[in-house]
């Protein structure tokens, strides 16, 4: 969506994410400025907004504690927000690709849920019965979706053989336009 401090016609394209309270302190996501959304406060949280550092700066901010309390208009749906924090810009997605501007609006029915399970700390069969735990739950409360999960560290493990393989294919290139040359 367009983003832009009020009665401001530099608009941005910022990507938007739909997140609760929990998400940053469960993601280690650290803020630079302002705080996160408030617990118990639904009615303030969906009038709040959240950017990372990128798309602070898209939108023209430079002192992001001058700026904690500003308002921001989204142009797609016409609705203004306070700004309550900035956070730091981390990577969503391989580190190949460049930084976006993210927005945070609160919103707690996105679709998914995160867990953080210490996996050092389960044997394996402790950890299959928490997931089929989960699942169980899962399956009772929502009857309609299947029940899918998958571990951060695994994911970024195969976002990182990704760009092993790509940095592989590049060099046997590379030798092979010397050869040809």
């Amino acid at each position: 969506t367009y983003l832009s401090l009020q009665d401001n016609s530099n608009k941005s394209m910022v990507h938007q994410n739909g997140v609760d309270n929990h998400f940053f302190e469960l993601y280690d996501v650290k803020f630079i400025a302002g705080h996160n959304f408030i617990s118990d406060a639904i009615w303030k949280n969906k009038s709040s907004i959240i950017l990372n550092e990128s798309a602070a700066r898209a939108l023209g901010i430079a002192d992001f504690d001058k700026m904690i309390n500003a308002k921001i208009t989204d142009h797609e749906s016409n609705e203004v927000y306070d700004l309550i924090g900035i956070v730091k810009d981390y990577h969503q997605t391989s580190l190949k690709y460049k930084m976006r501007p993210i927005a945070f609006k609160f919103n707690t029915f996105r679709g998914h849920f995160s867990l953080r399970i210490n996996r050092e700390e389960l044997n394996e069969v402790e950890l299959e019965e928490k997931l089929s735990a989960i699942k169980q739950r899962w399956e009772q409360t929502y009857q309609d979706a299947s029940f899918d999960f998958f571990f951060l560290d695994e994911k970024f493990a195969a976002q990182d053989r990704e760009d092993e393989y790509f940095g592989k294919l590049f060099n046997y290139f590379t030798v092979l336009s010397i050869i040809i040359s």
